[in-house]
């Protein structure tokens, strides 16, 4: 078992990983959602960012449950910022199933969220254009989708 700190969301925040990945803090999790990730409250968007990074440094066949069954919306919100992701495409085809036969969503796999995550992809150069910020740190690029999923 190993527990990562991720700060950001909220003071405290940890997450419990051995093959599946709880994503927790107090009073509740908030760090990631599948295809998300919670808002920016008691820390920075860099620090946030930098929680991400930690997440997926996990082994890609980890299990990520999260507390929110937001899987939809945030796919939809998702296709906003990178529309062409093929990875998207599938997860939104694979969560569309799911939820017609009244099935939950998660968990997801970090491989999953490595590619469809746009939260998780602030470092990747076509997300960063997609939001008019190439060549902007990735943290930035981050704050930006932060901002944009926090106005929809």
């Amino acid at each position: 078992m190993r527990e990562v700190s991720t700060a950001g969301a909220a003071r405290g925040a940890q997450v419990v990983s051995t093959k599946a990945v709880w994503l927790h803090s107090q009073p509740e999790p908030r760090t990631a959602f599948s295809i998300g990730c919670g808002r920016v409250i008691e820390g920075t968007p860099e620090m946030m960012w930098q929680s991400l990074l930690k997440l997926r440094a996990l082994p890609d066949d980890t299990r990520i449950y999260c507390g929110h069954e937001y899987t939809g919306a945030n796919i939809r919100f998702a296709k906003t910022i990178e529309p062409e992701n093929a990875a998207l495409r599938a997860r939104e085809a694979e969560v569309d199933k799911l939820l017609a036969a009244r099935k939950p969503t998660i968990p997801s796999t970090l491989a999953q969220e490595k590619a469809a995550n746009p939260f998780l992809r602030a470092d990747v150069p076509e997300v960063a254009k997609s939001v008019g910020l190439a060549g902007s740190p990735a943290w930035k690029v981050f704050a930006e989708i932060r901002e944009r999923k926090n106005r929809s």
